[in-house]
């Protein structure tokens, strides 16, 4: 019996105790993703050294259900067992329910407490192995939890990525939008700027047309006219704009009746003012020093508001000659006709009164004024770059100083005729009836007055040669363009002249 107990009991154990393996994972899988310390290692080698050393049971003499059954010391033994108790044993699942009458009934009931004593033996083995498979469950649902956080990380990655690449779209897009943007408003403000000289053509016809001399007084005019004159400028330089050519010829009518106001009203006010100083002339008892007045400080006076209207035709007259030069010179014409109507009467008087015996005062008058003349003359000589116009200096100054000195000749040859000449002299009629006429001054010679202007300009002709001489034929270094001059005419192409034969 003791060679055939064993042998049950571990063959009934793997049947019933062995865990079933996971079809997903392999031990070495299992040992790889979970590796065993070394507390763990020996936990293990505890634990297979007691499962090796496990004692035998003890069988008991009797039934298990008549020792509970037994009578305990102290008791009365004529005491019947209740009904009830041995109810109980007699169902108990290890008592046999047959009497054992055979040795084949007693291995089937000894077999029955064997597996009974070897299961209530392992039972914290199935115990570990199912808090084991609980901690397996457990590591699944948390291998399923890590791999469904894994997968909502990674759509929240993919998310994020997705969210970064709009922003970074919508930055780009954005910035593109601000340089269009940017780019829009400087083509705004360019075209607003190139329409400024379009539009200025409204307000300066607006002001041109309105009425009333004295709109070249108001204070926007001139500043009208600078605006105009740059809009003809603009215009003139950026001919390919549309509808430039029309706008350039309105403006330069601007210009042209801006300028015609100013003329009219210079020469309405020279006419107005020339007008009531001759009716104050030609009043009795007028002062020399009231005809001073009126001749001279009454012009003065105007001037100051004539001077800047006149500047501004001189300044447009120069920048376009051909549209207001005629308007300049009827300005100038008018002036100069006003004081001559003014002055040449009272200059008449003056020279009839002068002495013919005493021509040193006209002579040292005349020398004060070659002064002015001098002084004007002698920087521009002394600055003029072009040898050919001093050169035409020179001729036209020695010219004059010619004809002077023959001109004395004539007035001595004149002196010893019986009639004098009125060529070249200036003769006062002091009889109303004309009977006698008395010579006036002589001939006013001029030649000692110029022979300083010749001087320096003969002096500026020297050094400004000997300057040229040193710069262009002593020093003179030729050019690989000037030793080219055979191939120039060699390139250059052949005229053919008819030659004529008669």
């Amino acid at each position: 019996m003791a060679s055939s107990r064993p042998g049950p009991r571990r063959a009934a154990a793997p049947t019933q105790l062995a865990p079933q393996p996971k079809p997903t994972i392999s031990v070495e899988e299992w040992e790889a993703r979970a590796p065993l310390g070394d507390l763990e290692a020996r936990s293990i080698a505890d634990i297979k050294t007691a499962s090796e050393q496990i004692p035998w049971p003890s069988l008991p003499s009797t039934p298990l259900a008549l020792q509970r059954n037994k009578p305990v010391a102290g008791s009365r033994p004529d005491t019947p067992l209740s009904g009830s108790a041995s109810a109980r044993s007699a169902t108990h699942a290890l008592h046999p329910k047959q009497s054992i009458q055979t040795p084949q009934q007693f291995y089937d009931w000894f077999a029955l407490i064997d597996r009974s004593v070897a299961h209530s033996q392992e039972s914290h083995f199935r115990a570990h192995v199912a808090n084991v498979s609980e901690h397996l469950n457990a590591c699944d649902s948390l291998m399923e939890n890590i791999d469904l956080v894994d997968r909502e990380v990674d759509g929240m990655l993919d998310g994020w990525r997705g969210v970064e690449e709009g922003g970074k779209n919508l930055k780009d897009a954005c910035e593109k939008l601000l340089e269009e943007r940017d780019k829009l408003l400087e083509l705004t403000e360019e075209i607003g700027i190139r329409l400024e000289y379009f539009q200025e053509l409204e307000h300066a016809t607006r002001m041109l047309n309105h009425p009333g001399e004295s709109l070249v007084l108001q204070t926007d005019f001139l500043y009208m006219v600078e605006r105009v004159d740059i809009c003809i400028d603009y215009l003139k330089s950026h001919r390919h704009f549309r509808e430039a050519e029309i706008y350039l010829f309105r403006y330069q009518q601007c210009m042209t009746r801006a300028m015609t106001l100013i003329k009219m009203y210079f020469v309405g006010s020279l006419r107005a003012l020339s007008v009531d100083v001759s009716k104050r002339l030609y009043e009795k008892d007028v002062s020399p020093t009231a005809q001073m007045h009126l001749l001279y400080t009454r012009f003065k006076t105007v001037s100051t508001q004539l001077l800047p209207l006149l500047s501004e035709l001189e300044r447009r007259a120069r920048s376009h000659p051909q549209e207001l030069s005629a308007l300049l010179d009827e300005c100038h014409t008018a002036y100069f006709s006003a004081r001559k109507s003014l002055l040449v009467g009272r200059i008449m008087e003056e020279i009839k009164g002068l002495d013919p015996s005493r021509t040193e005062l006209v002579d040292q008058y005349l020398e004060t004024l070659c002064d002015y003349l001098y002084d004007d003359l002698r920087p521009r000589i002394l600055h003029e770059p072009r040898l050919t116009a001093l050169c035409e200096v020179c001729t036209v100054l020695q010219a004059l100083m010619v004809l002077d000195v023959a001109s004395v000749h004539g007035e001595e040859d004149d002196d010893d005729s019986p009639i004098p000449s009125n060529n070249g002299e200036l003769t006062v009629d002091l009889d109303a009836a004309g009977a006698r006429r008395v010579r006036g001054l002589g001939k006013l010679h001029i030649s000692h007055l110029l022979e300083m202007v010749l001087q320096d300009a003969q002096t500026r002709l020297f050094f400004k040669a000997q300057s040229v001489i040193q710069s262009d034929i002593r020093y003179y270094a030729p050019r690989p363009e000037d030793l080219a001059y055979p191939d120039i005419l060699v390139g250059k192409p052949i005229i053919e002249v008819p030659y004529d034969f008669n």
